[in-house]
């Protein structure tokens, strides 16, 4: 979306209540004799779940109704990136592999690649994938616990979708086509679709398997065990199981991190991938770039 001052209107006001989330600076201005600051959905509960698109729409024309130097416009849904590497590869890949299922949105994406031959997932707890069913909005509903689709196939049969729960969507596919195995316990509508159940440094230093695409999609640095897959280590293993033409795609956090640290790992992927470029997308506050390396440089397809 784009974010600009009205013509004529003066810059922000110091006065009121500044909050910070995944590092945008936005000053909320309460209305004259109103003491609550607007809140995003996640904040109306606690952070117990994510905002949605609709209430994050609802908080932003909030903040533009109570402030005289904001304007919204053209603020819409996006994927955030995650498509970029076949964009980048010309749709062109047989096996792909993410790095961290989060909420599911980058193993989702690659789903809508018919000529994908495998798509992989590797997940280090069960517990990741198991909350996907709150996650519809980015997941599409890619994978539910077999407890899940066998209560909603005695419910509701197997032509309707899986009931969401909560604020979460319906499932975009009817359950009866959850009939394939994502990882023991969970079931998926598309076959090539795996959940590798393991420790991503592990599984990339002893498999055999070569991926056109390994995409780490861990976000935050600050949780203990993501930092082990921003060191010099675990880009040479990511390189290592890459193909000739494949790419190595790291969302890198622009929030909670000092200047110096972003520096280091950047240019620690650099010496891995020396011919690496950064991304970022303007079309709605995001809080992070994409790092994509590729044995002999990026090439456009």
């Amino acid at each position: 979306g784009r974010h600009r001052r009205q013509r004529g209107r003066p810059g922000p006001r110091l006065a009121g209540r500044s909050g910070y989330r995944d590092g945008l600076r936005l000053v909320l201005l309460p209305v004259a004799g109103t003491a609550q600051a607007p809140q995003t959905g996640a904040e109306r509960v606690g952070f117990e779940r994510t905002t949605s698109h609709a209430e994050m729409m609802e908080f932003l024309y909030d903040v533009q109704a109570r402030s005289d130097c904001m304007l919204i416009e053209n603020l819409t849904t996006t994927g955030e990136g995650r498509e970029l590497p076949m964009v980048l590869l010309g749709g062109e890949a047989e096996n792909v592999l993410s790095v961290g299922f989060g909420a599911g949105g980058a193993s989702y994406s690659f789903t809508l690649y018919p000529d994908i031959q495998n798509i992989r997932t590797i997940e280090i707890t069960s517990s990741v994938p198991r909350a996907a069913y709150t996650l519809t909005d980015a997941n599409n509903g890619i994978v539910y616990t077999r407890r899940m689709v066998e209560r909603a196939l005695a419910q509701t049969g197997p032509e309707a979708p899986i009931p969401g729960v909560g604020n979460a969507r319906p499932s975009a596919r009817p359950a009866g086509e959850y009939v394939h195995e994502a990882m023991p316990g969970f079931l998926t509508y598309d076959p090539r679709f795996k959940i590798i159940a393991d420790d991503a440094r592990s599984y990339l230093r002893f498999t055999d398997q070569v991926y056109d695409v390994i995409a780490t999609d861990c976000t935050d640095l600050r949780y203990k065990s993501n930092a082990n897959l921003y060191d010099l280590e675990y880009f040479q293993l990511t390189r290592e199981r890459i193909s000739d033409r494949g790419l190595v795609v790291v969302w890198m956090p622009l929030a909670g991190l000092s200047d110096e640290a972003f520096r280091i790992v950047l240019r620690t992927f650099k010496a891995v991938f020396p011919e690496m470029t950064v991304w970022y997308f303007t079309n709605q506050p995001i809080h992070y770039c994409l790092f994509i390396g590729q044995k002999d440089g990026v090439q456009i397809t």
